[in-house]
Order: structure tokens, then sequence, then C-alpha cells
């Protein structure tokens, strides 16, 4: 199941979220009803379809309630983390099987190498991009 979400700009969305801190190492996402991450989606990949592949740019994290109106989700910004995650990922390209992966076979983060800073489609000036929740 997959929903697409909007982003927000992150001082927006603390606002939203009755003053909660939201800060550099965080990411905000959705805030309509019934179209968000829920419980138990923790740890949950938010992804942004760039030049035809999908690329990991946030992990569930947090809301106020569960998909309710005017309370976005939270999401772990993957670009913030890319010094502590860059040492476990390798360049080999993605698997295509459909068989699960074996724990030590990297998946999908290899494309972390080349993701953009996520900034640029989270300001306000710009243009809202619609982001995938996988």
């Amino acid at each position: 199941m997959e929903v697409e979400v909007d982003a927000l700009d992150n001082a927006k969305c603390a606002q939203m979220l009755a003053g909660n801190t939201v800060d550099k190492t965080m990411l905000c996402a959705g805030g309509k009803a019934g179209e968000d991450s829920c419980q138990g989606d923790s740890g949950g990949p938010l992804t942004i379809e760039t030049n035809g592949t999908e690329v990991l740019v946030g992990v569930v994290s947090w809301s106020l309630g569960c998909a309710e109106a005017g309370k976005p989700g939270v999401y772990g910004r993957i670009s913030e983390a890319k010094d502590f995650l860059a040492p476990y990922l390798t360049n080999s390209p993605v698997p295509t099987s459909t068989s699960t992966p074996s724990p030590d076979t990297p998946t999908g983060l290899q494309q972390l190498h080349g993701l953009p800073h996520p900034r640029r489609w989270l300001l306000p000036r710009f243009q809202p991009r619609r982001l995938r929740l996988l």
C-alpha cells in the first residue's frame, strides 16, 4: 500500500504540530485526512521519484495522531544521516530479484550517493512536490 503526500516547510510543520520541534534532521509531509503514515509504519520509507528511480529521502518517525487533517507526519531526513550511513552502503546496483535479500545484501539505500539536498523542494517559494510513502 502506498500514498502520495505533500512535502512541507519545517517551520510551517512545527506550527501545525502545536509548536513541537522540527529540526534540520527531520522533514515533514502529509497533513491530509487519511493520507499519511500511522502507528506501525515507523522505520518505513519516504521516497521521491528522480529520473525514474525511487530515492529514499526519509524514514517514518512520528506525528500527532494518525493521518489526521492538519497534522503532518515527521520523517528522519536521510541527507542528514549521510555521513553515518555511507560506510554501510555500496555502489553495487539495486537487486532486481523479487526474492528477499539476505541481511547483509544492500538494498535501495545506495541511491543516497546521488541524492540532491532536499531543502530544494521544501522551500515555500518552490512548487510543492508529491512524495510517495511506501
